[in-house]
C-alpha cells in the first residue's frame, strides 16, 4: 500500500523561551500524529531557522523522524524544496509546523484522492485560518455550507499532498519568490500541466494561524514582500492584483476554474466598493459549489 513521505516546514525562534516552548509543543504534537498515522511513512522536518535547534532534534529522534538542517537560514519555498526531494515516495505531502494533522483520517483520504489521474494536489479544510484569501476561502468552506470536494481558485502551501511526478515536472515551488507567491505559481503550474488542485470534502486539519511566522524566525520581511509583489506584477500581468497577494489568492478571477465564477468575478469587479464587497462575501460562500468535483472513486464519492 502506498504511503506518504511527509515534509514538515519548522522555524524555530530560540532567541524567545516562550516562543521557542509554544513552537516545540505544537510541532511535537503534529509529529506525533504524523507518526502514529498509517497514511504516512518517512517524515522529515526540515529546519529553517538560521541556526539548528537541539531540542527539536531531540524530539525528531525520539520519533523516528529525520531532522535536517541545511547549514543556513531557508525560506518557506527553500525547505519545502529541499525535504521533498530528499524523500523518494510517489505521493508526497507538505505541511507548515502550524498545522495539527488531525483528525487522521484527512491524511487518509487525502491518499485516496491524490492516487487519481487526474489530482495533482489534494488540501483539505482548515478549521482556523486567516493568513490571506486562499485560507480564507478554505475556512467558509468548512463552516459554512459543509464540505464538498471542489476545486477553488486558490491553494495555500499548509497540508497540501502531491505526486511526486507533478512536483517534479513542476519544477516545485518556485525559490525566487520569497513571501508567498510560490503558493499561486504552483497552482498554475499543476493546471497548466493538465492536473486539478482539488480541496477534498470530509477532510480537515487544525491551523494555527500565521504560527510559524508569528513566532519562528523564517526570514520574511515587509521589503522581501513589497519585490516580490512588484515582479509578479510585471511577470504574471493576467493574475496581477492592487491588493498584492490577498487579491491574487482570494477571487482574482483568472485564478478560477469554471466559467460561472470567471462571470460572477468579472460582474463583481465592475460594481462600487460596498456592493462588491457584498458580492465577494457571497462568491466566498458558492465557490465551493460551484466548482464541485464530480466524485466517483470509493470514500471520496461520499462527499
Amino acid at each position: 500500500m502506498a504511503r506518504l513521505g511527509m515534509v514538515v516546514n519548522h522555524f524555530s525562534k530560540r532567541s524567545s523561551p516562550a516562543s521557542h516552548g509554544t513552537l516545540l509543543a505544537t510541532t511535537g504534537l503534529s509529529l506525533r500524529l504524523l507518526a502514529m498515522n498509517t497514511a504516512v511513512g518517512p517524515i522529515m522536518l526540515v529546519e529553517g531557522s538560521r541556526e539548528p535547534d537541539p531540542a527539536m532534534r531531540d524530539v525528531c529522534e525520539e520519533l523516528g523522524v529525520t531532522y535536517h538542517h541545511e547549514g543556513r537560514q531557508l525560506s518557506y519555498a527553500q525547505a519545502y524544496n529541499v525535504g521533498w526531494q530528499g524523500l523518494d515516495e510517489a505521493y508526497i505531502g507538505l505541511m507548515a509546523n502550524d498545522i495539527i494533522p488531525h483528525p487522521l483520517k484527512t491524511l487518509e483520504l487525502l491518499l485516496e484522492w491524490i492516487g487519481r489521474p487526474d489530482v495533482g494536489c489534494a488540501f483539505p479544510y482548515l478549521t482556523s485560518n486567516r493568513i490571506h484569501g486562499g485560507d480564507e476561502v478554505q475556512r467558509v468552506g468548512f463552516a459554512g455550507r459543509g464540505s464538498i470536494s471542489c476545486e477553488p481558485s486558490s491553494m495555500t502551501l499548509n497540508l497540501n499532498v502531491f505526486k511526486r511526478s507533478v512536483l517534479e515536472e513542476s519544477g516545485g515551488l518556485d525559490e525566487s519568490y520569497r513571501f508567498g507567491f510560490a503558493e499561486p505559481i504552483l497552482l498554475i503550474k499543476i493546471r497548466s500541466l493538465g492536473y486539478r488542485a482539488v480541496m477534498v470534502g470530509g477532510t480537515r486539519a487544525f491551523h494555527y494561524d500565521q504560527l510559524t511566522k508569528g513566532l519562528g524566525e523564517s526570514a520574511l520581511t515587509e521589503d522581501h514582500y513589497r519585490a516580490d509583489a512588484e515582479r509578479w506584477s510585471r511577470e504574471y500581468v493576467r493574475y496581477a492584483s492592487s491588493r498584492g497577494l490577498a487579491g491574487t489568492a482570494c477571487w482574482r478571477w483568472p485564478l478560477a476554474t469554471t466559467t460561472v465564477t470567471k462571470v460572477l468575478w468579472r460582474i463583481c469587479s465592475g460594481l462600487p466598493w460596498l456592493a462588491r464587497a457584498r458580492m465577494r462575501t457571497a462568491l466566498m460562500w458558492l465557490e465551493p459549489w460551484l466548482t464541485r468535483y464530480p466524485a466517483r472513486l470509493g470514500r471520496a464519492g461520499s462527499s
